[in-house]
């Protein structure tokens, strides 16, 4: 039961060490009014739809005259609509008006920008601004989080693998004991600097994904460094993660069960 109980506890730590980070952006859908819209009354509120969750909190949509004037309510805040946000318009003449947005993603924090424009009445089509790059690049410590850890993931995977398939029975696993304890490390500390990179502009999406990858990389850190369970070939390799996914069943013919679960 002992053995069952912690063979349950790498499976929690490993299957969480997908739970990774998402590498796409809130990217426009759609929008109501429409992108190009003619309208024959003034919206009320702007609508757009993204392709993943936005946060409110780092997001923003301006409704813009062709002299700049602002005539959105600053409410943005969720529409109801699958991934959508809202912002109140207040009462506008006839003319042309550009719908500036930026979303930041509550999966991954990314920041996109865009626009689009509408015409209330029979005007013309107002230009749209050059927004620049839609999606920013990644700063330094979003790369260096990233890299440690996929790095962390890749290294205990591979500790794994070799350590269930390759192998000799006979073989001292301490060093591959080692490597699962660095594999921990760098996952903790790629965490770690995806959420001082994201510092208070983290979406709690983000947050709860970044904290759970964090806690499964100090669970296998800490199974590999206890001498006890280190000396145990199954569970070592039961810890790298990612082959785990119906671990529990491990306890019976363990190598056939995980090789069909990889």
């Amino acid at each position: 039961m002992h053995r069952l109980a912690v063979v349950a506890a790498c499976v929690l730590g490993g299957a969480v060490l997908f739970g990774g980070v998402a590498e796409a952006h809130a990217n426009y859908v759609r929008s109501n009014p429409d992108s190009d819209a003619r309208l024959v009354k003034p919206p009320t509120e702007i609508r757009i739809e993204f392709s993943e969750p936005p946060d409110p909190k780092g997001s923003d949509i301006q409704v813009l005259d062709t002299a700049g004037n602002r005539y959105d309510k600053r409410d943005i805040g969720l529409s109801g609509d699958p991934n959508g946000l809202r912002v109140s318009v207040q009462p506008v003449p006839d003319g042309g008006y550009v719908v500036a947005w930026t979303a930041t993603s509550a999966v991954d924090g990314h920041t996109t920008r865009g626009n689009f424009r509408f015409v209330v009445g029979d005007g013309p089509l107002p230009p749209l601004p050059d927004v620049g790059e839609a999606a920013p690049p990644p700063t330094a410590a979003e790369v260096a989080g990233r890299a440690l850890s996929y790095g962390g993931i890749a290294l205990g995977l591979g500790a794994a693998f070799f350590v269930l398939f390759v192998a000799p029975p006979d073989v001292d696993p301490r060093r591959e004991s080692r490597l699962l304890a660095i594999a921990g490390a760098l996952i903790v500390a790629g965490s770690l600097a995806l959420i001082v990179d994201q510092g208070q502009k983290l979406p709690p999406r983000l947050g709860a994904l970044l904290a759970v990858r964090g806690f499964a990389g100090l669970v296998l850190a800490a199974v590999a460094v206890i001498p006890y369970l280190a000396l145990m070939r199954p569970v070592g390799a039961l810890a790298g993660g990612g082959v785990m996914t119906i671990g529990p069943l491990a306890t019976v013919r363990p190598r056939r069960m995980i090789a069909v679960a990889a």
